[in-house]
């Protein structure tokens, strides 16, 4: 009697499983039908929606991230983790880092980055921010540097 397809695909999935050749990420593609981003998001939104950033930061030095680290930043800033999504801008492409930087609040690393690019219209860009930003402290940095950033 044949084993219907699904049945297989369990069992090997099992097999695998107890003798350790799976990893994690691996499983959850073969069951889910899924991609590693997929699992990456999965993990990134779990992580921090557990505020376990200790864990968040060893998954993100595991291996290489293939939905980049600008994802980490941002979702980090938006549930409102601005000083553990610092770590994550390094990171980042380097001609985002000055924006990234804005948005977690960080001014004098966003300087820095313009600075060491040598981006004299970014940086200036950032002191007026960081002034608009100390005049009328109402308005979110997060929100205020999305509104204005047109460069």
């Amino acid at each position: 009697m044949a084993c219907p397809n699904g049945l297989i695909r369990l069992k090997s999935t099992l097999r695998f499983l107890i003798n350790g050749r799976f990893s994690p990420e691996t499983l959850f593609c073969f069951v889910f039908d899924e991609n590693l981003s997929s699992f990456w998001y999965l993990k990134l939104y779990s992580l921090t929606e557990i505020q376990d950033f200790e864990a968040l930061d060893a998954f993100s030095r595991s291996k290489r991230s293939p939905i980049g680290y600008e994802p980490f930043v941002r979702h980090l800033v938006k549930k409102g983790h601005a000083k553990e999504a610092i770590a994550y801008v390094a990171r980042c492409d380097s001609p985002k880092r000055a924006d990234l930087y804005v948005e977690c609040g960080e001014w004098r690393l966003a300087g820095k980055e313009c600075k060491d690019r040598g981006d004299k219209v970014k940086l200036e860009w950032v002191v007026l921010i960081m002034f608009n930003a100390s005049v009328c402290p109402h308005h979110s940095i997060g929100k205020f540097g999305r509104n204005v950033r047109t460069l």
